[in-house]
């Protein structure tokens, strides 16, 4: 944002909250001039004759006013139709004005306790979804399911589509557990005494379960291995989501604890999160305010999210050993199993 335009910005929120005269009448010229010394923008490098330009040589009227920016921007070759709240409270980068709008803002979600603060998101980290801008090739709800953990349908692979295991690995309890069903199918499906005495890892009893069409044993670990992908889509889904909120907002995972939102209620349904500093907690009140009057299109102040264009990569061998004695005994005949 250039100079003279914060300047604009200024004044607009200065005779916005101008409450000494009745509703039609602005600063005069004095007045403007005084509180641009008061509030120390002397030192601003901005051309004295662009700021005369807003108010006439004893009063200005907020019509008038209005009238007067709207020339300007047309002067300046930009597209402006309207005052509105935004457009008066994006200078805010000056912290003694960030604390006169707070006490405006009034978001009760933000607190002050001791020397920290803190943000108190009902029902988690789902308060947030609404403050997302979803890429158009995403389904609407995605980020709702994604923080609420109802996101199954998101993940639901088909089975089909495993079976290579060269990059997972499993513990030795689930490898002894494998090597026995095999040794017990041995009679029954003709299978080679060395080839089960070379299993060194998943792959080799994949391959066993191929070769000798145990197709039991050979769907079980198909679906071991894509509930295991499923589940850490799931989960890098979250993080990344989650990890978007937190930069957003000036957050930190510090201390994360669940609360009761107040003293009537029975269950603690509200996530208490620590911001940064106190700066990350003024600021993210104003981004909120912004969000939540901009008339028209909020989209620059919401997080942008777009899915990976390769699909979610989670790392399956976070979740392979649990899976693969639940998935392998529901799918194997009881009498292989050890």
């Amino acid at each position: 944002m250039d100079t003279t335009k914060e300047i604009i910005h200024l004044l607009i929120f200065m005779i916005k909250n101008h409450s000494k005269y009745d509703d039609e009448i602005g600063y005069t010229k004095k007045e403007m001039d005084n509180l641009i010394q008061k509030y120390d923008l002397l030192n601003l490098d901005y051309d004295h004759d662009d700021a005369m330009l807003l108010y006439d040589e004893k009063y200005i009227t907020k019509d008038k006013f209005k009238e007067k920016i709207r020339e300007f921007f047309d002067d300046a070759e930009k597209n402006y139709s309207e005052i509105g709240i935004i457009e008066y409270i994006e200078f805010l980068e000056n912290e003694n004005l960030i604390n006169i709008c707070m006490d405006k803002m009034n978001y009760d979600d933000i607190k002050k306790e001791g020397n920290n603060w803190y943000f108190y998101a009902k029902d988690g980290w789902e308060y947030f979804e609404d403050y997302f801008n979803i890429d158009s090739n995403c389904r609407d709800d995605v980020v709702k399911m994604i923080l609420n953990g109802e996101g199954y349908e998101l993940f639901d692979y088909d089975c089909d589509n495993f079976g290579y295991f060269t990059y997972l690995y499993i513990n030795e309890k689930n490898l002894k557990y494998l090597k026995t069903i095999v040794q017990n199918m041995k009679n029954d499906f003709e299978i080679n005494q060395d080839e089960i005495d070379g299993i060194r890892d998943l792959k080799d009893v994949y391959n066993i379960a191929k070769n000798y069409d145990l197709d039991d044993l050979k769907d079980g670990l198909k679906l071991s291995h894509s509930r295991a992908q499923s589940y850490s889509d799931e989960n890098e889904a979250y993080e990344y989501t989650t990890n978007q909120i937190i930069e957003h907002f000036g957050l930190t995972v510090e201390g994360l604890k669940w609360v009761k939102a107040n003293n009537s209620s029975k269950y603690e349904d509200t996530l208490k999160i620590k911001f940064k500093d106190e700066n990350s907690a003024k600021e993210t009140a104003l981004l909120l305010y912004k969000i939540d009057n901009e008339p028209y299109d909020n989209s620059n102040y919401l997080i942008e999210f777009s899915e990976p264009y390769n699909g979610w990569n989670g790392d399956a061998n976070e979740y392979i050993d649990e899976e693969i004695q639940e998935r392998v005994s529901d799918s194997v005949d009881e009498k292989y199993l050890p």
